[in-house]
Order: structure tokens, then C-alpha cells, then sequence
């Protein structure tokens, strides 16, 4: 029975050392729900004048005098953001990310892109380190098809303000996500 019982606990040694630490403190579910106005580059139909050469020994042409041409642009729409991050007390995290918006401005078509990281999360003078051993993107257009891409994992350091039940996140390049314990 010893012998068994030593290598348990030699494991259970090592597999604290590698967790992060401090993670507790920031344990619990934290949620953020907004909408914004941003720029979203979509497909337009745009009427552009027709060009025609007359000149010696040309015809101009009959015909309209514009034509529709689609064209790609960027263009003011409302944007839902629905973001979640699950801290569990032992340091795993889960960050997932759901941003819908319409197809276009004039359509009704809703659009879904969302990612979902998993990792390790460890929290230490005031910085919140998170290893994604995973990252997950997935994309759903208007009829329901859409593209899974899976992403190396990667690390993510954010300075963490805290006040009550709120949660704020600054990364170095200075993106900013203010979340609100659930349930608080």
C-alpha cells in the first residue's frame, strides 16, 4: 500500500508546482455584454457612372448610364458582444467570445463568429497570465454553414483592476475587457 501511495503523492507534488498560482483569488465566472457601433467591412451594391470613349472613329454606345457593381467596404454596424471567462480554483480557464452582427446594413441575415480558449490561468502582482492550450474560432454565416479553425496555443498577459464584482483587464497593446461576476 505505501508503494502505491508514494508515487500519488510525488505527483500530486509536481502537478502543484506546475499549476499557476494565485488563480483562486480571481476564481468564478466573469461575464461582459455590450453593443457597440463599429466599423464592419461588408459587401455593398454601389451604382458607378458608365464611362464611354467617343471619339473619331467611335460610336458611343447606347446602354445606362450607370451600372451596379458590389463592392467591398467598410461601413457603421451594431455589433453584440457576449464574452465569458471561467476561472476555476485550480487555474483552468475558459474564455469564450461570441460577436453576432447583421450580413449588411439593409439585411436581416445574422452572422456569428466566436473563439473559445482553454488553458491554465495563473494571477501574481497584479498581472493575470493565460496559457491557451487551445484556441478554437468558428464563424456561422446567414444559412448556418460555417469554418472551425484551430489556432497554436499561445500567452496572454493582462494588468487586472479590481473593484467589487467587476473585473478589468488591460493588455499591453491596450485592449481593454471590463467583465461583471455572474450572479453579482
Amino acid at each position: 500500500m505505501r508503494i502505491l501511495l508514494f508515487p500519488l503523492a510525488c505527483l500530486a507534488l509536481v502537478a502543484a508546482q506546475d499549476a499557476p498560482q494565485g488563480a483562486a483569488e480571481l476564481a468564478g465566472q466573469w461575464d461582459q455584454t455590450s453593443t457597440r457601433t463599429q466599423l464592419v467591412r461588408v459587401p455593398v451594391l454601389r451604382d458607378r457612372p458608365t464611362a464611354s470613349l467617343a471619339g473619331r472613329g467611335m460610336v458611343t454606345g447606347r446602354g445606362p448610364v450607370t451600372s451596379t457593381v458590389l463592392r467591398d467596404e467598410e461601413v457603421p454596424m451594431q455589433v453584440h458582444y457576449m464574452v465569458s471567462l471561467r476561472i476555476q480554483p485550480d487555474g483552468r480557464f475558459k474564455w469564450i467570445t461570441e460577436k453576432r452582427r447583421t450580413a449588411s446594413p439593409t439585411n436581416d441575415c445574422e452572422i456569428r463568429e466566436g473563439t473559445r480558449r482553454d488553458g491554465m490561468a495563473g494571477y501574481a502582482d497584479g498581472r493575470l497570465v493565460l496559457k491557451s492550450e487551445s484556441v478554437r474560432a468558428l464563424s456561422l454565416d446567414c444559412d448556418g454553414t460555417g469554418d472551425e479553425t484551430r489556432e497554436a496555443g499561445r500567452v496572454d498577459v493582462y494588468a487586472v483592476r479590481r473593484q467589487g464584482n467587476m473585473l478589468v483587464l488591460q493588455s499591453a497593446d491596450g485592449e481593454v475587457w471590463q467583465f461583471q461576476r455572474a450572479g453579482g
